[in-house]
């Protein structure tokens, strides 16, 4: 378990400044606090229930998405490896964080480009966290 933000691996926490975003200093008090919370989220997901979440999400996913061939094809013992594998890459590159109390938790807010992964799933890529 992590414990100060060094440990949560590419972790990058943000907030605004005067007119863009500026980056939090690693060591700061918000900073190591957000790591631990990160982290024990992490812990969370990894524990048993958790990981039978993630593969019940997994399996509604597939369910869904039976018109892409990547997911089509899976069966249901890859469904744990799939989350295994997610699960690690969240924790080998954490998505951004961005720390606002200006639109509070806003849909689709026009700040953030998330992109499609395709291939090898990059969290920083695919989502940035914004915290009110």
């Amino acid at each position: 378990m992590a414990s100060k933000a060094s440990d949560v691996n590419g972790l990058q926490v943000f907030v605004f400044g005067q007119t863009d975003l500026e980056p939090l200093e690693p060591r700061s008090d918000l900073c190591e606090c957000l790591a631990s919370v990160i982290s024990l989220a992490i812990d969370l997901l990894r524990c048993d229930s958790g990981v039978s979440a993630l593969k019940t999400i997994t399996r509604d996913m597939v369910q869904k998405n039976q018109n892409r061939p990547d997911l089509r094809n899976l069966k249901e013992a890859d469904f744990e490896p799939k989350v295994e594998e997610y699960l690690t890459s969240i924790w080998r590159s954490f998505p951004r964080v961005i720390i606002t109390e200006r639109y509070g938790m806003a849909g689709k807010n026009g700040r953030t480009n998330k992109m499609d992964c395709s291939g090898v799933f990059e969290p920083k890529a695919a989502a940035t966290i914004e915290i009110n």
